[in-house]
């Protein structure tokens, strides 16, 4: 049976068989995460459009999250997926 998911959450879900048996997990996107930092309230899509997200995150944040998506980042050390979260 597959995983219930929230649709206002985007996530990616990976699917690995071995032996028959299929293991999921689901990683968040970095936007997702940030989103959730900045603790900003939900939004219908549909009726709200671009809006602008603004605020402040701490380092410890940005390094829980960098800790996240560190399996998904292309980067070779942890300094290269601050900068992939941080977009710089």
């Amino acid at each position: 049976m597959p995983p219930k998911l929230n649709p206002s959450q985007v996530v990616d879900v990976y699917v690995r068989v071995t032996g028959g048996e299929a293991k999921v997990s689901m990683v968040p996107s970095a936007v997702v995460l940030v989103i959730k930092v900045l603790k900003e309230p939900e939004r219908d899509r549909k009726k709200m459009k671009n809006i602008k997200h603004n605020g402040y995150i701490s380092l410890d944040d940005v390094i829980e999250i960098t800790k996240v998506m560190k399996p998904r980042s292309m980067a070779k050390d942890l300094s290269g997926t601050v900068k992939e979260i941080l977009g710089a």
